[in-house]
């Protein structure tokens, strides 16, 4: 982006004008920041410049979570290494699972602000939220398409939780306008006695991976969503769960107990052999893959 025209006021603040996009019709933003924030924070960056190691941070290291270190769930990013953290959301509902949006310019992410649990948007620097799903039921755990379109997500609106879809713009709902109770351009994806949850979209967009207790065991599905078969990646007597795809769609990382403990390991996308990524004690859950695909991402307590 842009920044300039920088003047410090005689209280000690500087004032700067700030555009995400060079045009006219972007929206601007006067930023005002006590002089003394910017201080420390050069004393900071001077120092790590002079040994060398400062990266500002890039669309590409940027990582979204949400956490409750304010006492409840909000969503933060953060730069890779665990610096430049910022707060996005902060309201009296919880804010769970957020999601890239392909292009980096917006995050899906569950909340139950108004209530209930259901899907929101906003952009990535935490502005201008949409909510997309306004149910009774429980609607979380959004997935996009990797065009940005849809947004697959799992619901317990027809009594047990499935893979549903909607399309992302279509699906705003209007302010102080009458609801539709099931979801204007809602669809059920899967439907099956067994719960089905996690759902994480390819990259190609041809193909959704899921978790499933369908079979008796929590194990890893695929569903080809434009033929509606559905392929079960693991095979299992523990619970794989978490399903995640590499950026190029030839492997997916998934989580399982199968050893004892949670862990992270990783499957070819065509059901091939099963290598373990982790090995410890502790509990290693919820796997994100780097747009560049050499690292993954993970919590561990």
């Amino acid at each position: 982006g842009i920044s300039g025209g920088l003047a410090v006021t005689n209280t000690g603040i500087v004032a700067g004008l700030s555009t995400s996009h060079i045009s006219p019709s972007e929206p601007k933003h006067v930023l005002l920041i006590p002089a003394q924030a910017i201080e420390a924070q050069l004393s900071e960056w001077l120092s790590l410049l002079a040994a060398g190691q400062l990266a500002p941070p890039s669309l590409g290291t940027k990582i979204v979570f949400s956490s409750k270190r304010n006492g409840i769930d909000d969503i933060y990013t953060m730069a890779a290494d665990g610096s430049f953290t910022r707060q996005l959301t902060d309201n009296p509902g919880g804010d769970y699972q957020p999601e890239w949006s392909p292009h980096g310019s917006e995050i899906a992410f569950a909340s139950d602000r108004d209530g209930d649990l259901n899907i929101y948007t906003m952009d990535a620097d935490g502005g201008n939220v949409q909510q997309l799903t306004d149910h009774p039921g429980r609607d979380s755990q959004p997935t996009w398409s990797s065009d940005g379109k849809r947004i697959a997500f799992v619901s317990d609106r027809d009594g047990i939780p499935s893979i549903y879809v909607l399309d992302v713009h279509q699906a705003l709902i209007p302010q102080h306008e009458p609801l539709d109770v099931h979801g204007n351009n809602v669809h059920q994806l899967t439907v099956d006695s067994g719960w089905d949850w996690g759902p994480k979209w390819s990259p190609d967009g041809t193909r959704i991976a899921f978790a499933s207790d369908r079979d008796g065991d929590d194990d890893i599905y695929v569903l080809d969503t434009l033929g509606g078969t559905v392929l079960q990646l693991t095979h299992d007597p523990g619970s794989d769960s978490q399903p995640s795809w590499s950026p190029d769609g030839s492997e997916i990382a998934f989580v399982s107990n199968r050893d004892g403990d949670l862990d992270i390991y990783v499957i070819a996308a065509d059901a091939g052999n099963v290598h373990q990524l982790t090995n410890h004690p502790a509990y290693d859950w919820n796997p994100v893959w780097s747009p560049d695909g050499t690292w993954i991402a993970f919590d561990s307590n």
